[in-house]
């Protein structure tokens, strides 16, 4: 398992082989210091470096989740219109942080008051759908 923090690969356009690649070149950076520091942990990492660069290579199988709460990353379908079997989409709800994170939320206060705090009247309610639905549904409703 390998979980790439969104500050690393921020704002980057690339194919899952270059996010592999990236993150492989970035932890091999520093092995011949750490073979010196620690050699056990870089023998560790030297096998995990060769796993990582097997998956980018596509000699072994893998799954890769992407976890994008702004909804900006985008893996191209190759059988399109038809549906990818080899891809799974879920939707869901920014989490309150995720939302103060991207800046939805003025101060950290806000992430913890129900609309009834807010004052919102029943009339003005409106229905929640997971973060992404409205545009996947009108892409899909496009393509058919």
């Amino acid at each position: 398992l390998i979980q790439i923090s969104p500050e690393a690969q921020r704002g980057s356009l690339s194919t899952v082989e270059g996010i592999l690649a990236r993150a492989a070149d970035e932890l091999s950076a520093l092995q011949e210091e750490r073979r010196k520091v620690d050699p056990k942990t870089a023998e560790a990492i030297d096998q995990f470096l060769s796993k990582l660069r097997a998956c980018a290579k596509a000699e072994t199988s893998f799954t890769f989740i992407l976890d994008d709460p702004a909804g900006n990353s985008f893996i191209e379908n190759p059988y399109a219109p038809s549906p990818d079997p080899s891809l799974t989409i879920k939707f869901y709800e920014r989490t309150p942080e995720q939302q103060a994170t991207l800046g939805y939320v003025a101060n950290q206060s806000q992430t913890g008051q129900s609309e009834r705090g807010r004052g919102a009247s029943s009339a003005e309610t409106t229905t929640a759908l997971p973060h992404g639905t409205v545009g996947a549904t009108a892409g899909h409703r496009a393509i058919a």
